[in-house]
């Protein structure tokens, strides 16, 4: 790269011009450029000089009369500094660590006028306790991701995770989804009510960052649940790749559904900037449909470690968004459904990463 220089002088009394000439100081041969005009009339002349390199300068007067001699100076062209940029059209995170770009458009909103209710409690919610993954699992969390168990009394509840309606002190005891699960309210009465059959309930929680961080995200559904982050599957638990009308995700070594037994804990990294946290699940359309989703703010042994809400820094939990509006919609191929504006501000979002260009 070049940068541009105006080399300037006091003209010698009666000459007929000044010369211009330079050359870098390791080489000899002079250089004389001839845009402009050059011997020049004029005060001062632009110099295009590579930056990173010297040069010697030579000013000379022209005349007939006089013998020529030349004033010589010398010119270092810093190197340019590099700092980090985006092409256009992207946005840089907070911590200048990667360069992001927003695309929305409309979805097409199936039902709407729903609310979130609490779904009917049952004993086999998360009744087995926490598996808690390591990085590297499957998004289908097949058996084969490497993950530990975590069945103290704060994970299981007592007795098997189900609390009696009856005794509301024994509520304090239940599982970790049985206190969070929700379903759709289709009459907001407050209570639950089934879902049609490969119907995709679809929410997104928002958190835009100063830099990346690791979290944990507690998930179970009944019968699927998934996540999508930024437009990327980060976790599918559903039967088949393709499939999303899948009534059920893969067994356990006991040979029983485990998504919604166990509570799901998974590691997700999140980048600086905005991040689209989209939940879905699909029951099988029965009442006793259920979902829910925690994200911690913890590291993997705070969260084994554990015994109570007071111990873990909570995010979000699905259990606090009990009476919100919630409206069914759908979005193209390749687009994330963004609910987090509410109701009548929802889009299809897509968000595409590039790494920092140096500039």
């Amino acid at each position: 790269m070049t940068k541009s220089y105006y080399i300037k002088f006091i003209p010698t009394p009666g000459a007929n011009g000044s010369l211009i000439e330079y050359r870098e100081t390791t080489q000899t041969d002079w250089i004389t450029p001839s845009v402009p005009a050059n011997p020049t009339t004029l005060s001062q002349y632009p110099l295009e000089l590579e930056q990173g390199k010297s040069y010697y300068i030579s000013v000379s007067a022209v005349s007939l009369s006089c013998s020529k001699q030349k004033a010589i100076i010398t010119v270092s062209v810093p190197e340019a500094p590099k700092v980090p940029c985006c092409p256009d059209g992207y946005t840089m995170s907070a911590d200048n660590s990667s360069c992001y770009k927003e695309e929305t458009t409309a979805p097409d909103i199936t039902t709407s006028g729903m609310c979130f209710a609490f779904s009917k409690k049952n004993a086999a919610y998360s009744g087995n306790g926490a598996w808690i993954y390591d990085p590297g699992y499957d998004i289908h969390l097949s058996l084969d991701s490497t993950h530990r168990l975590i069945n103290n009394e704060y994970w299981t509840g007592n007795p098997n995770g189900y609390g009696d309606e009856s005794n509301p002190g024994s509520l304090t005891n239940e599982s970790v989804m049985n206190r969070d699960s929700v379903w759709v309210d289709s009459d907001c009465n407050g209570n639950k009510d089934p879902l049609e059959t490969c119907t995709l309930l679809q929410f997104t929680y928002f958190i835009n960052l100063d830099s990346s961080r690791r979290v944990y995200i507690g998930i179970s559904g009944d019968n699927t649940f998934r996540i999508d982050i930024n437009n990327k599957t980060i976790v599918r638990c559903e039967q088949g790749e393709q499939d999303d009308c899948a009534p059920a995700p893969p067994a356990g070594n006991d040979g029983v559904v485990v998504n919604f037994i166990v509570w799901h804990i998974i590691p997700v990294d999140l980048q600086a900037g905005p991040n689209y946290i989209n939940f879905g699940s699909m029951g099988d359309g029965s009442v006793n449909d259920a979902f829910a989703a925690i994200i911690y703010d913890n590291t993997a042994d705070e969260i084994i470690a554990a015994r109570s809400d007071s111990d873990l820094k909570i995010i979000f939990r699905t259990g606090d968004i009990k009476g919100q509006r919630i409206d069914l919609a759908e979005c193209p191929p390749g687009w994330q459904l963004d609910t987090s504006g509410g109701i009548g501000h929802y889009v299809c979002r897509k968000v595409t990463n590039v790494p920092i260009q140096t500039c």
